[in-house]
């Protein structure tokens, strides 16, 4: 049977594109706190969000956020939300929950972070070999963290020396990167450091040919042929 986008596809895409549009401006009219904010962010932000992704999200800008609390969030326009990302795992139990809350308030009485063990970490690794049966632990605070741990297990399992870190660039459109050269240079810098201190020799990059002047020139890349294999 001939659907009915096959019958009537104009049609069906200026609804859609009719339906889209209404409902950007419903967004826009219901958050003007939110597009405020985004439009002040722009000024010391890229892009006007702490992280480049968060433009993704439909409509014209984010949504900021004032609180909150177990799986519900406000906006600054008063709006609640159900959050279904929970901060991409990092809040899977909950925003704020009480008993977390009130320990990470006592702790900080005493000290966040420090470059040396407290008698907490026994407890922790000893509960973490009770519950999952592993009898020695390390703790990974960061994804760098995680990274430099991975990378250091790796050479020293297989005793090679030689490994190499990659810039998949998929994100910054030409034209932003040619008007925000000095952020993209601080960006591929601080990715050229970090693999650097995960033991890394070599640093490639990945990118579209239109990058090739900022890569090369601005960068310093040198070009190469390479292949890829699937595992």
């Amino acid at each position: 049977m001939e659907s009915a986008r096959a019958r009537y596809p104009a049609r069906l895409v200026a609804l859609l594109s009719e339906l889209q549009a209404r409902e950007e401006a419903r967004f826009v009219e219901t958050h003007p706190r939110s597009r405020e904010l985004s439009e002040q962010a722009r000024a010391s932000l890229f892009e006007g969000v702490p992280m480049h992704w968060m433009r993704k999200w439909p409509g014209g800008f984010p949504v900021f956020v004032r609180d909150a609390k177990g799986a519900r969030f406000v906006d600054v326009d008063g709006i609640e939300y159900v959050d279904f990302c929970l901060g991409d795992t990092g809040a899977m139990t909950g925003h704020a929950p009480d008993a977390t809350l009130k320990a990470v308030i006592d702790q900080s009485a005493k000290g966040i972070t420090l470059m040396l063990p407290s008698e907490d970490a026994l407890w922790v690794s000893a509960e973490l070999t009770r519950r999952f049966g592993v009898s020695s632990w390390q703790f990974a605070l960061t994804a760098t963290d995680a990274n430099r741990f991975t990378l250091r297990l790796a050479r020293h399992l297989t005793k090679r020396r030689g490994v190499h870190a990659f810039i998949l660039d998929t994100v910054v459109a030409s034209k932003s990167g040619r008007q925000v050269l000095g952020a993209q240079l601080v960006a591929v810098a601080v990715a050229a450091a970090e693999a650097r201190a995960a033991g890394c020799e070599w640093l490639h990059a990945d990118f579209d040919d239109d990058l090739c002047a900022f890569y090369f020139d601005a960068c310093g890349f040198s070009a190469t042929n390479a292949g890829l294999i699937a595992l």
